[in-house]
């Protein structure tokens, strides 16, 4: 989850938590264009605020998704420090650019294996009536199949 967007909207953080979810890091304030150069403290800053913003009683994010999967010089050590672990993808679901629910399900199957790890969006500036039902269309499809949603094992984290 991005930071900014869990301060605005607490309730649904905590509904995701409420409902068995776990929740990682995906940034403060998603600089997509400049997280890359980053110094070491702006680094900690983005961090440090995204934590505050998502912890919740027992609820502590492990996990931490970097922003187009470009990872800063100073990220490790930041990770570390904050018992945080990176994960990355290994389907591109193309729904940031797609206009189509089917295409996005169509890139998902295609790529579905065991232990994949699917990468999916449920922001602006996608379009939402793809953003939202592709989510949906994607889960019911990897049911179908006989998969099932869950968190990536430990050795799959990266380091």
């Amino acid at each position: 989850m991005i930071g900014e967007r869990a301060e605005a909207y607490p309730e649904l953080v905590d509904a995701v938590i409420q409902g068995g979810h776990s929740i990682g890091v995906h940034n403060y304030s998603h600089p997509t264009r400049t997280f890359w150069a980053f110094g070491r403290r702006k680094v900690a800053d983005e961090l440090d605020r995204s934590l505050e913003a998502l912890m919740r009683g027992e609820c502590r994010p492990q996990l931490f998704r970097s922003l187009v999967g470009i990872k800063n010089v100073f990220l490790r050590r930041a990770l570390s420090a904050r018992r945080l672990h990176c994960v990355a993808w290994s389907i591109r679901s193309g729904d940031a650019l797609s206009r189509s629910v089917a295409s996005v399900v169509a890139r998902v199957e295609q790529e579905l294996r065991p232990g994949a790890i699917i990468l999916l969006h449920e922001g602006p500036p996608m379009d939402s009536s793809v953003r939202i039902e592709a989510i949906r269309a994607v889960v019911a499809m990897i049911q179908t199949k006989g998969f099932r949603c869950v968190l990536p094992e430990r050795e799959r984290w990266v380091r």
